[in-house]
């Protein structure tokens, strides 16, 4: 508590109880708007809709919206070019935001432990089954590396290499951020 703040400690204990209620004691808790939150965490997630056949395109589900360039979503070569979509919330009176992503503005890139950290060893490929290790609760994912935000040491000093999470095995790489690959956007804090 800081001084001269009430303690809101309890207020968010409760409410934390009751969306774990609501997951039925899982970890993920599928907010009905195109997110996921992670209970262990206290992370949200986009959840995706569709993985295009044959290319490395992905939609999210309430606005139709198609990641596939590296100005846009999807991809990423640079941590803030995927903002412009999610995040292009408009004000007409200065004073309410609307537009962003499910109601958010703050969304961005995960870093390295972060996207790691919804990889599922035990479902997928991981587990001896089939599909991508993760949670089916996120929506399809691509067998690809997953980008983050997270730089990496080595390569050309001309270029910038980054820390990739894969969903086909679970494993880190690093690679070149001339390439581009899928990201699944995230931010912080639980879903009000």
């Amino acid at each position: 508590m800081l001084a001269g703040q009430a303690d809101v400690s309890v207020s968010c204990r409760i409410r934390f109880a009751g969306a774990l209620r609501l997951a039925g004691g899982c970890r993920y808790f599928d907010n009905g708007d195109g997110t996921v939150s992670d209970l262990d965490s206290g992370l949200m997630w986009e959840k995706k809709d569709q993985i295009c056949p044959g290319v490395h395109c992905v939609y999210d589900s309430p606005t139709g919206r198609k990641w596939e360039t590296e100005t846009l979503h999807g991809y990423l070569n640079v941590p803030g070019d995927f903002r412009v979509g999610l995040d292009s919330g408009m004000s007409l009176d200065g004073v309410v935001t609307s537009g962003c992503f499910a109601g958010y503005c703050d969304w961005r890139a995960p870093n390295v432990e972060e996207l790691r950290g919804i990889v599922d060893l035990t479902r997928g490929k991981c587990g001896g089954g089939t599909g991508p290790c993760i949670n089916p609760i996120f929506g399809p994912t691509d067998f690809d590396c997953y980008q983050t935000q997270t730089l990496a040491p080595g390569g050309n000093p001309n270029r910038v290499m980054s820390w990739k999470v894969s969903f086909a095995n679970g494993e880190l790489e690093i690679d070149d951020r001339e390439y581009t690959y899928p990201f699944r956007a995230v931010r912080a804090g639980l879903s009000p």
